[in-house]
């Protein structure tokens, strides 16, 4: 078990030299064989004092599955006790572990997460629809117990979102959408979407 543990304080962070979490858990990763495996030997990764194990290799007959597409974008990991007690669950942001900042958000919610990937990463759930394969395969994986009528937004939508996005984050006013430069911009990038899109308030 100690061979299985890494710590993040230890690791070298120096350009791109050190692990991820994710890297340190697909490199301390087993072959789980069903019933065999106990909560000691599973691969840990420990931040500060504290311990944590993939979600996904605690059995819970309880537990649903998550659906949440926050799930492309993050993994999950359970706090361990000293004593092997599994304690909260928390979503580990993977673009902020791939610059090596962990990122940990409590799992009983989505709020805190979907709020950090729009701030800090500009990502939203209509982002994900885009690519229709990944999203259907991971509808596959854990299909919801009441099929939902997936209805991808439009063109129009995104471009809302993102206008307003851009405005709130950038401290802006409305009237910086009048300028005739970012009209300029997004009809060089795509001229149909430029027509589609309402200018005015």
């Amino acid at each position: 078990m100690a061979a299985q543990q890494q710590s993040l304080e230890s690791l070298p962070r120096i350009s791109g030299q050190g692990k991820t979490l994710k890297q340190q858990l697909d490199a301390a990763s087993i072959k789980t064989e069903a019933g065999k495996t106990t909560l000691a030997n599973l691969p840990t990764v420990q931040i500060g004092c504290k311990k944590y194990i993939p979600e996904e290799y605690i059995a819970n007959k309880n537990r649903k599955g998550r659906r949440s597409w926050i799930q492309a974008h993050g993994f999950f990991l359970t706090e361990v006790s000293p004593d092997l007690r599994t304690l909260q669950t928390y979503w580990v942001c993977s673009k902020c572990d791939e610059r090596g900042k962990s990122s940990l958000f409590v799992a009983t919610n989505t709020t805190s997460p979907i709020e950090h990937l729009q701030r800090s990463h500009m990502i939203a759930e209509a982002d994900d629809n885009a690519d229709e394969d990944s999203y259907s395969s991971r509808a596959d994986i854990h299909p919801p117990s009441k099929r939902r009528c997936l209805e991808s937004p439009t063109a129009r939508s995104n471009v809302n979102k993102a206008k307003v996005g851009w405005i709130v984050t950038a401290n802006l006013p409305f009237t910086a959408l009048s300028n005739p430069y970012l009209r300029r911009l997004l009809d060089l990038h795509d001229a149909l979407l430029a027509n589609e899109v309402p200018w005015s308030r």
